[in-house]
């Protein structure tokens, strides 16, 4: 079960069967970039989050820097739609990136697979 903070775990109050953790969601965001990066033949690559910020923008941040420690010439494009949850609107920027030549395409919220 989910408690506090990673240094707030609760064990002072007697809870010995809760566990916290912070995911680092720039490490998987890195791996996917550099998934991407070799998949891409057009080497132009979109992204489409929910806000820039907190963990949506460090799995953008960690993305990026995938692609570019994989093909560093490879363009990628970054769409923020300002919701985590309007799906027409990542529908949206997810054309937008396809129509500038992007042949991989991927988000950091679950709002893009609706899109």
């Amino acid at each position: 079960f989910a408690w506090g903070t990673a240094n707030d775990t609760g064990a002072e109050q007697g809870h010995e069967n809760i566990f916290a953790y912070e995911a680092q969601a720039q490490e998987g965001g890195y791996v996917n970039g550099v998934i991407a990066a070799m998949l891409s033949t057009s080497n132009i690559i979109g992204v489409v989050g929910p806000v820039e910020a907190g963990d949506a923008k460090l799995y953008i941040d960690g993305f990026v820097a995938g692609v570019k420690a994989t093909k560093p010439d490879a363009e990628v494009n970054i769409s923020y739609t300002g919701s985590f949850g309007d799906t027409a609107l990542a529908a949206e920027a997810a054309n937008t990136h396809i129509k500038a030549g992007a042949d991989v395409l991927t988000g950091s919220a679950q709002q893009v697979v609706g899109a």
